[in-house]
């Protein structure tokens, strides 16, 4: 075989001393983050992020490395890390390396430790052992060879396996790893072929030292652009994976860390200027909106300033939606528990702008004004995060007496602004930043907030991507952001489309939305101009009115500006969509469950609802059920519900026939009388059911006198539990557990035949131990067995004891790590801790499919209560109606369960997991 080798010279140097200084563009800072989960899982394979050098804290760097997922870092008291949504430790504590120095905060936390350009940043559990990483020795030899014609690239490296960590007593240790195993993995993951290794796995010497020969062909491939990269893993029992990249081409061996896969691919890289036309997308988004009767609050602002801004279109906002608006408004303004913050503040806009007065709301028939403003007034303290205090500064802004109120809580927010003149919520600065920048614009004619809105703006110019875009996140530019930008700049007087600080390359901000517009003008695509997007398309219509207005006056425009809307209109509910309340119950409080069953699945399960017991009736607890769960009924009096509307979904009366309708049962009993003539007693179960038809029904048709022979007997001996009336609400779900053997009664002597008793207790706490026995149960109820498992170790688990099997089950199918060295048996099992454990399980047996809906937490007024590790679980049992609140629109997800609440809580669990 003739061999050729060449050796290769660049005269680099040469060709940058001949290249205009010009010709450089500042490389932005960056630094990586990987983060290693249970059981070695790698939740974050080092993503790379932009940061701002000595800047960006570790706990912003950690959060741009998680945003992608929906996840975010929360620290515990003294500034270290203490949960990562989605990345349960099951009790144990986070350790990181920064730097592969195992010591890095010993004189720091993650509030205030910033990040350098290159830094390298590991979170890993403290049970998973030491942090292991590779480094490349210098020696790293890449030969070029010519062979009859083609040429070929070999290159080999040696390369070093180092741990840091801590041992028993927390002191920190590193040192070479011996005997670790290495795998080699060929260009995007495919199996080793044309891109051959020498050795597929190879192992370390003393010293930690490990070297690699690398082959690839070139035969077809330009040799100027050649590059094939390989991925090195090493493992060792006691530390955590290590890898890295290696890169071979014909200018030498290059060494990296990988990018990580959590982000998707950087999606919209326009080559042309957009072309869509302002006033033809205005239209044709208007004309979809214009086609709907039942608008929210942002779309009825929209659609009123569509109308502003072009009087003459024939697509406008029906005198029915407005209608249905204002029921809606002032259905939501009379519910038992008042509307947050947030949306009182949008009501209030969008009322404004619909022209209402928001402070003389009325019900039906009603006289008595409900005054959104003196409702607002009632939140103390008033929040200054972004997407809070934005909105409620340009509500007070509506009213002149109003608006001193606001300026308070813009002087609140100036001191949460960075230094950077930026402002942060959720992880994010820019589009946070934007949307503050709409609300302080209101009070610019004080010094100190046009100073904070100009150095805002400043900010958001520095943030701007080449093609006119912006991503907040740090996964990729979107239709969103942008449209929030073009709002704020609008807002703050700066021209989307020409100002020169929003001008890259040629592309503007305004252009960095219009690109995400779909080519048949319908609406805008979240991080691509294909696929229609409902949120981007809302927040889009929004920022083109204001760029619209901008344009058309040279002057700022607030889209969230209409305080000279005159004069305003009451805002009255009509008729039968809003019937008069009865009296409202007084005295000492009782707590009922409700249950809202459509033709299929339910809406609402056991929600528990608690509310004053003298004079209360079924219908303020059916009535309190629906605004603790965003539900809008109709009725034609109290006494009888029409329809009821859930997630976009309405069901009224003859909807399923001519006798189809909605029914209720108290204590499973179909009453005679209306909901408002039905008085209610602690411990009442309301089931409020929709019927294709009536006459099938067996109690509806008996009331009725229909049928009555084909009632069936009650069974006089259905007590399972001696301690179970037929009337508690846990009946049949105490009866139905112990029928499935799913739980056990407390022995409680014997009856006066000799015969053995039991006692359900339902009001006792359930513990960690109960709860993963009876999970044991189900899953052998469905598998037919639950084989053995090794002991766990657990310190409090004693050898015989009756949950023993379980917990090493439990353990081992890594549904539970427990509390460090103990599992908790005899502690209470919290409501997210079930959750989680129930989540998990019905992970491992493939019950769960894509991701959870986080924005299902977002119906519950105590969302930001619940755990880092269990949002996921608890986002997707109520997705899948296996878990509801527990009054006044609270998860209560630190709360402890009783017996009672657990056995309702699993047979509607093994239900949902036996079924095909």
């Amino acid at each position: 075989m003739k061999r050729k080798w060449l050796s290769i010279f660049l005269a680099l140097a040469m060709v940058l001393g001949m290249m205009p200084m010009t010709a450089f563009a500042s490389t932005p800072a960056t630094a990586s983050v990987r983060i290693v989960g249970p059981g070695n899982t790698e939740f974050v394979i080092y993503k790379t992020v932009e940061i701002e050098d000595g800047v960006t804290t570790m706990q912003e760097l950690a959060n741009k490395a998680v945003v992608t997922s929906g996840s975010a870092v929360t620290l515990n008291d003294w500034g270290f890390v203490d949960t990562i949504d989605g990345c349960d430790l099951e009790g144990d504590s986070w350790m990181c390396m920064l730097n592969d120095d195992g010591d890095a905060f010993s004189s720091g936390d993650f509030k205030t430790v910033t990040a350098k350009d290159g830094d390298r940043l590991v979170l890993y559990p403290y049970g998973n052992g030491n942090y292991a990483w590779i480094d490349a020795a210098e020696k790293a030899d890449v030969n070029i060879m010519d062979w009859e014609g083609t040429e070929y690239i070999t290159g080999s490296g040696t390369f070093i396996l180092n741990e840091s960590g801590y041992d028993a007593d927390w002191n920190p240790v590193s040192g070479p790893v011996e005997g670790a195993t290495v795998r080699v993995t060929g260009p995007n993951g495919a199996a080793l072929g044309d891109y051959d290794v020498s050795a597929a796995t190879v192992t370390t010497d003393e010293d930690g030292a490990f070297a690699i020969d690398f082959y690839g062909s070139c035969a077809e491939a330009d040799l100027e652009t050649y590059s094939s990269t390989f991925e090195l893993y090493a493992e060792k029992s006691g530390i955590n994976t290590a890898f890295c990249l290696v890169t071979l081409t014909k200018d030498g061996l290059t060494f990296s860390q990988p990018e990580g896969n959590a982000a998707p691919e950087t999606p919209l890289e326009p080559v042309d200027k957009p072309t869509a036309g302002i006033d033809e997308l205005l239209a044709k988004i208007a004309a979809g909106y214009a086609a709907e009767s039942s608008l929210g609050d942002w779309k009825v602002m929209e659609m009123s300033a569509y109308e502003a801004y072009d009087a003459k279109a024939p697509n406008k906002l029906s005198a029915s939606a407005k209608q249905n608006f204002v029921n809606a408004a002032v259905t939501a303004a009379s519910a038992d528990t008042a509307p947050g913050e947030a949306d009182l503040a949008k009501m209030i806009l969008a009322l404004q702008a619909a022209g209402y007065d928001p402070q003389k709301l009325y019900r039906a028939g009603s006289d008595e004004a409900i005054d959104l403003i003196a409702m607002l007034d009632n939140v103390s303290p008033h929040s200054t995060d972004a997407w809070t205090a934005a909105y409620v500064m340009a509500a007070y802004a509506q009213n002149s007496a109003a608006k001193d109120k606001g300026k308070a809580i813009a002087e609140a927010v100036l001191a949460t602004q960075n230094s950077d003149g930026s402002f942060e919520s959720w992880g994010s600065k820019v589009d946070a930043t934007a949307n503050m920048i709409a609300g302080l614009a209101f009070y610019a004619d004080d010094t100190a907030v046009k100073t904070a809105i100009d150095a805002a703006v400043e900010f958001l110019a520095g943030a701007q991507l080449s093609n006119g875009t912006f991503d907040s996140w740090g996964y990729g530019p979107d239709a969103n952001t942008a449209a929030i930008v073009t709002i704020g700049l609008c807002a703050a007087g700066v021209d989307p489309a020409k100002d020169t600080r929003f001008v890259k390359e040629d592309f503007s901000a305004l252009d960095g939305l219009l690109v995400y517009a779909l080519a048949d003008e319908s609406g805008f695509g979240y991080q691509d101009n294909e696929t229609l997007n409902d949120s981007a398309t809302e927040q889009g219509f929004r920022a083109l009115l204001a760029a619209a207005n901008f344009a058309k006056t040279g002057k700022a425009f607030n889209i969230y500006d209409y305080s000279k809307n005159s004069p305003l209109e009451e805002a009255r509910a009509t008729g039968e969509s809003s019937p008069a309340k009865p009296a409202d119950p007084t005295g000492d409080d009782i707590t009922v469950k409700v249950t809202v069953q459509p033709q299929n699945g339910y809406w609402l399960r056991n929600y528990s609802v608690t509310l004053p017991g003298e004079g209360a009736t079924a219908y303020h607890a059916l009535v309190k059920a629906f605004d603790g769960n965003s539900m809008t009924y109709e009725a034609n009096s109290v006494g009888y519900v029409k329809s009821v509307t859930y997630e976009g979904t309405t069901l009224a009366e003859f909807d399923g026939g001519p006798n189809s309708g909605w029914l209720y049962k108290v204590n499973g009993k179909l009453p005679t009388v209306g909901l408002s003539d039905y008085s209610i007693k602690n411990g009442d179960t309301i089931l409020f059911y929709y019927t294709d038809d009536w006459t099938k029904d067996p109690d509806a048709a008996s009331n009725a006198g229909i049928g009555k022979d084909t009632a069936a007997a009650e069974n006089e001996n259905g007590q399972y539990f001696v301690d179970v009336k037929d009337s508690d609400w846990y009946d049949e779900y105490a009866e139905t557990a112990a029928e499935l053997g799913l739980f056990a009664g407390y022995e409680a002597g014997t009856d006066e035949e000799g015969n053995p008793i039991y006692e359900f207790r339902g009001s006792e706490t359930m513990t960690r131990a109960m709860f993963v026995t009876v999970l044991r149960a189900i899953n052998t109820k469905i598998k037919g067995s639950t084989p053995e498992a090794a002991d766990a170790g657990f310190a409090d688990v004693a050898d015989g004891a009756w949950y023993e099997d379980a917990v090493n089950w439990a353990y081992a199918e890594g549904i539970t790590a427990g509390k460090g060295e103990a599992f908790g048996v005899e502690d209470p099992v919290t409501r997210e801790q079930m959750a989680v454990f129930l989540y998990t399980y019905a992970k491992s047996i493939g019950k769960v499919t894509g991701e959870a809906d986080l924005s299902k937490l977002d119906a519950f007024s105590d969302a930001d209560e619940v755990s880092g590790y269990a949002k996921e679980a608890i986002a997707w049992l109520v997705g899948e109606g296996l878990i509801a609140g527990r009054g006044s629109g609270k998860l209560a997800p630190a709360e402890s369960s009783t017996r009672a609440e657990v056995a309702a809580f699993l047979v509607n669990a093994y239900n949902y997991l036996n079924k095909e």
